[in-house]
């Protein structure tokens, strides 16, 4: 018997609305190039409704279920292939067919199976004309292969909003962080590292056919499995913060260095530059206040000025005492109005498309300062941008 989820089921996911999922993207590119298909989609369906949240080949919308062919092949519970969508009694009336809605006739449809056990919907390729024969057995197996990374990317997407509704309710207790952390470790660096052997094997498979648009599809796929692995990256660090505090002296040049040496593929990705002059000695946690400083330059190189290349410089004086080490860019900016929101989790500034970031990296800053009893402050620079002042 397939249970049908509700809206509110598919709405954890959080790709129901708004832009299209980039990862979800990514791969209904490489399912329609795998199947030779011009068009792919992911559809997910409630009671009512189709959502196709992802897209190739065309603009996603909805549709009501009813009319909708990948409600069948969700009753159906098992892959799909049509050479002929007309020729099926299961679809020749669909409107999809018809020509009401569209002209498919080449479809073909892997469902979409979630870990609790119900059919969410499908990942399906379609073209508006007929093949001779059906998918190669490797394509049809490669097909069903994405449509289970479909799945890992919903399941990742619902963990991530699980953790930003419930955050709160973690932060009370560094001890459930702690445990939360390892739940995501285990629960999603799988997906992650199987999704990356897929895409090893599709190389292979494919071999020199991996040109233009296929290394294109192929690249979105690695650049989706990166982010998914950063950001399970970031909601480690973000929860492990505090666990151990270790005060020792931490040379800020030595770090800086190191952060530097980190940084070199996204600085010369972006063109920037990070300059820092000569830094002083400090009592700190070496490990979490490199975290700091790798942040706050990474946000640096981030958000920059369109046109405008990427400028960080990390400078430190003392007064009373205390060290305060800035961190300056010359980027956005951050109206006054968002400084405090900034440091939430999961909270990022519409700064628009182009700019990927999960809204983790200053929430960790802030969790680190509070946890160093530091202060992390937000001014202007001088001449435009955000300087960062962290005092130890």
């Amino acid at each position: 018997m397939i249970v049908t989820p509700g809206r509110a089921s598919l709405e954890r996911y959080g790709v129901l609305d708004g832009p299209q999922d980039p990862d979800l993207k990514a791969i209904t590119r490489l399912a329609a190039h795998v199947c030779g298909a011009l068009n792919a989609t992911v559809n997910l369906l409630d009671e009512t409704t189709q959502y196709q949240a992802a897209a190739e080949g065309f603009e996603p919308g909805t549709c009501p279920r009813e009319e909708s062919m990948c409600a069948v092949t969700v009753e159906l519970d098992h892959p799909v292939q049509l050479r002929d969508a007309r020729t099926d009694p299961r679809f020749a009336d669909n409107p999809f067919v018809t020509g009401r809605r569209a002209n498919v006739r080449f479809y073909a449809a892997s469902p979409l199976r979630v870990s609790d056990g119900r059919t969410v919907g499908t990942l399906c390729v379609f073209d508006d004309q007929p093949r001779t024969r059906d998918l190669e057995p490797g394509q049809q197996e490669a097909l069903d292969d994405l449509a289970a990374q479909v799945v890992q990317v919903l399941e990742l997407r619902a963990e991530t909003n699980r953790l930003a509704a419930t955050n709160d309710e973690l932060l009370r207790s560094n001890a459930d962080l702690v445990a939360f952390a390892g739940r995501i470790a285990h629960d999603l660096r799988n997906p992650i590292a199987a999704t990356t052997g897929f895409l090893s094997l599709a190389r292979g498979a494919f071999g020199d056919e991996l040109t233009g648009r296929a290394r294109e599809c192929v690249e979105h796929a690695d650049g989706a499995v990166r982010r998914m692995a950063d950001l399970v990256d970031d909601l480690l660090a973000f929860a492990r913060v505090g666990a151990t505090i270790r005060r020792t002296d931490v040379d800020l040049g030595a770090v800086m260095t190191g952060v530097v040496r980190d940084l070199q593929a996204l600085i010369g990705s972006t063109g920037g530059t990070v300059e820092y002059a000569e830094l002083p000695v400090v009592q700190s946690d070496p490990t979490l206040l490199r975290q700091v400083l790798q942040n706050l330059v990474t946000n640096a190189l981030t958000y920059s000025r369109p046109g405008v290349p990427p400028r960080a410089l990390v400078s430190a004086k003392e007064a009373a005492g205390r060290w305060s080490v800035q961190v300056s860019d010359n980027g956005r900016g951050i109206p006054v109005e968002a400084r405090a929101a900034v440091f939430e989790l999961f909270v990022r500034l519409p700064h628009g498309a182009e700019v990927q970031g999960s809204g983790i990296g200053l929430a960790t800053c802030a969790r680190i300062a509070k946890a160093l009893d530091a202060q992390i402050t937000i001014t202007d620079t001088e001449g435009g941008g955000t300087t960062f002042t962290v005092a130890t």
